[in-house]
């Protein structure tokens, strides 16, 4: 009788396993539509014009590996002239090419639009997108995460132009510290290497008493990865972080196979917890063959794990111990039935028809010769786009049918 058991489970195990990859199999199938490449008549929705002598204008095109500042000065701002408090270069690996990117502060807000929305900003930053293939990565993630849940940085495509000569496609995007302080967060950590506190900016008239407060608490997420595991260790980690939404980040970092994320996070104080939340930040390291940073040491243990990079003690305790893991993994089932095909595809076919004028500029275009990758044109764009679409299906799919054969 109990071999017949042992069958019927076999049995029932398989038909199970069979059924799922029919499901997954199907879902991929009809999801594996070229993408329609419709420019959808959009136009250039931003410009930012700014007037540089001719000495500041060479300083800034051969200065690489250090910033630039420029004093206040009148710009032009999709129509509205403003003064610019504030224009310098800010990046890291970015400040070595010709197009720089810029961070930015006005008198008074200006207008950035994004199909048929708009929004007000005082501050912001113009990146360039040098090392961002097709410039398509951070409009792609950015996008992605917004639809899990993750703070939604308001972002657009837009065009810089210095005295009256194009720089190029950039992206204009919301600082993550002003959508942090805009939810009335007391303290926020850009995190760096090794764990540590690479920026903390603080709201003002916070005691230090108060800061010191949060200060110790980031501190302890990480020394509590060597005094508890288990049940206990979720429970510890959970008071001081918003551990399930870190995890989703994991998890979207190994689905699209960033290169670069260890450092690439803020965190923030929530008010209405008390807790770390994060602030995922530039992706323009996405659907990399291996981790740039902390390859040379990723840990053996991990290596059949569903996590990329091993460079950071949370991350790795994340997937080395076991009741976490599991709690990991389904954070990564959700995240990846929240992202179905269809909303994948309708993302890089709007993304599509946002860049669609600004590659037909040839002026605008031709300045991609000075990014990393070789120049682009609406044929590579559409490579990539597909390249893109087809990677995440195929990636999506596998990863599922691995999850449902999980007891």
């Amino acid at each position: 009788m109990y071999i017949c058991q042992m069958k019927h489970f076999i049995n029932v195990l398989l038909l199970s396993t069979f059924f799922f990859s029919f499901l997954y199999a199907q879902e991929t199938h009809n999801s594996k539509d070229k993408l329609s490449f419709i420019d959808l008549n959009r136009r250039i929705e931003n410009r930012l014009d700014i007037s540089l002598s001719e000495k500041e204008f060479n300083k800034l095109k051969k200065e690489t590996g250090y910033k630039v500042s420029f004093k206040e000065r009148k710009i032009v701002f999709n129509i509205d002239t403003v003064i610019a408090r504030k224009i310098h270069t800010r990046g890291q690996t970015t400040l070595k090419f010709r197009r720089k990117s810029f961070s930015l502060s006005f008198d008074r807000k200006v207008i950035i639009y994004k199909n048929n929305e708009s929004k007000q900003f005082q501050n912001i930053y113009a990146l360039n997108l040098v090392l961002d293939k097709n410039y398509v990565n951070n409009r792609l993630a950015f996008a992605l995460l917004g639809k899990i849940g993750f703070p939604d940085l308001y972002y657009s495509y837009g065009e810089v132009r210095i005295n009256n000569q194009s720089e190029g496609i950039y992206f204009f995007i919301e600082r993550p510290q002003d959508w942090a302080f805009n939810e009335g967060t007391p303290f926020i950590v850009r995190r760096g290497y090794q764990q540590d506190m690479n920026k903390v900016l603080k709201k003002k008239k916070l005691y230090p008493v108060e800061a010191q407060l949060f200060t110790n608490k980031y501190e302890n997420m990480y020394e509590y990865l060597d005094e508890y595991s288990g049940e206990e260790l979720y429970k510890v980690l959970s008071e001081i972080l918003n551990l399930e939404m870190y995890m989703q980040w994991l998890a979207f970092n190994f689905l699209v196979k960033n290169g670069d994320y260890t450092d690439e996070v803020y965190f923030y104080i929530d008010p209405a917890n008390n807790r770390y939340s994060i602030i995922p930040w530039d992706f323009d390291d996405i659907f990399s063959s291996v981790p740039h940073e902390g390859y040379d040491h990723i840990d053996p243990v991990i290596t059949d794990k569903y996590i990329f990079s091993s460079e950071d003690p949370l991350d790795v305790k994340i997937v080395e111990d076991e009741y976490l893991y599991s709690i990991y993994l389904d954070q990564l089932q959700n995240l990846l039935t929240i992202l179905s095909p269809e909303k994948i595809k309708e993302e890089l076919e709007i993304i599509y028809s946002e860049l669609y004028p600004y590659y037909s500029s040839e002026e605008i275009i031709t300045m991609s010769k000075y990014d990393w990758f070789d120049e682009v044109n609406f044929t590579t764009l559409k490579k990539e786009l597909n390249s893109i679409y087809s990677d995440l299906l195929n990636t999506r799919h596998e990863i599922l049918l691995k999850l449902a054969g999980r007891e």
